[in-house]
């Protein structure tokens, strides 16, 4: 349930959580089909000891109980997540039980919004074991219409010019068409409900999409960073899932039936470089750019697609 205040009320500081969230079966192949992922360790047996989860199962639950723990209610616009920032440890098995929690961090005022950010932390809840962790950067908005992008937070996106001569590898880009079934698949589980979650929402039905004022079914940040992280297993496999990091600011929307596609460039000091980073960029087949980050991790051996 959470807790209306103003925004000379939000609390710094503030613990979050914890939340309990059952790891199962169902959650594991909902979530890979909503990114179209056909991830074995997803269907059976794992390098982890069983089967396991996409992160982004729990990333949602996180992102709308902590997130949602304290409602700004001098910002009629809603609030929304623009930048996340999540380290990787170890995925969630199959069969286990997680716990959320986390606290504020810092609140400061701009011209149309206010900001607040939150710590967050998931571990095995039965034997502690750190799964992932970060922060979320929220806006809540003084005005209403608009769209997943805080008025003023960087219009063109801050997309990263490699210095000259340093290496980099385009990788082959992926692309997808993100229709209304995705879209339900991922934000319409219906055990959402038990988190306080309308399974009719701006993510899921054209009427209250309407009703808000967005130009169509828009996709949840949450779910394009689902993508991005499909993205990067797929090229790195089992190095991207421990001992990674991913960094990835929300500058447009994605609506209903976007063609989309993800790009990556590969930094590296060379092939035997430990240490590699991926620049970022989502973006639609209508020119617009939706998400643009990195990802970090470090390899131990040649890597290549799945």
């Amino acid at each position: 349930m959470a807790i209306p205040v103003t925004f000379s009320e939000y609390p710094v500081g503030a613990a979050l959580g914890p939340v309990r969230l059952d790891i199962t079966a169902e959650m594991a192949e909902r979530f890979a089909a909503a990114v179209g992922s056909d991830g074995s360790w997803y269907a059976g047996l794992s390098p982890f000891g069983g089967r396991i989860a996409p992160y982004t199962a729990v990333e949602q639950v996180m992102l709308i109980t902590l997130g949602d723990t304290y409602r700004v209610s001098d910002a009629p616009g809603g609030s929304v997540q623009y930048r996340l920032d999540i380290a990787y440890h170890r995925p969630p098995l199959v069969g286990t039980s997680v716990e959320i929690r986390g606290h504020t961090l810092e609140k400061t005022e701009r011209p149309g919004r206010y900001q607040s950010s939150f710590a967050f932390e998931v571990v095995d809840a039965a034997h502690g074991a750190l799964l992932f962790d970060g922060s979320v950067a929220q806006a809540h908005l003084l005005g209403g219409g608009g769209g997943s992008r805080p008025k003023g937070e960087a219009r063109k996106p801050e997309t990263r010019q490699e210095e000259p001569g340093e290496p980099y590898e385009a990788l082959e880009p992926m692309n997808f068409t993100l229709t209304l079934e995705m879209m339900r698949l991922y934000a319409a589980w219906p055990e959402l409900a038990r988190f306080g979650r309308s399974l009719e929402n701006q993510h899921t039905s054209a009427e209250e999409a309407a009703r808000l004022g967005r130009p169509g079914v828009i996709a949840m940040g949450a779910h394009l960073v689902a993508y991005l992280e499909e993205y990067m297993l797929r090229r790195f496999g089992e190095e991207w899932l421990t001992g990674s990091r991913l960094q990835v600011t929300f500058v447009g929307m994605v609506l209903e039936g976007d063609e989309v596609t993800i790009e990556g460039r590969l930094r590296s000091s060379g092939p035997q470089d430990a240490n590699v980073t991926v620049d970022l960029t989502c973006r639609t087949g209508r020119g617009s750019v939706a998400v643009v980050g990195s990802a970090s991790l470090s390899r131990s051996r040649s890597t290549g697609d799945r």
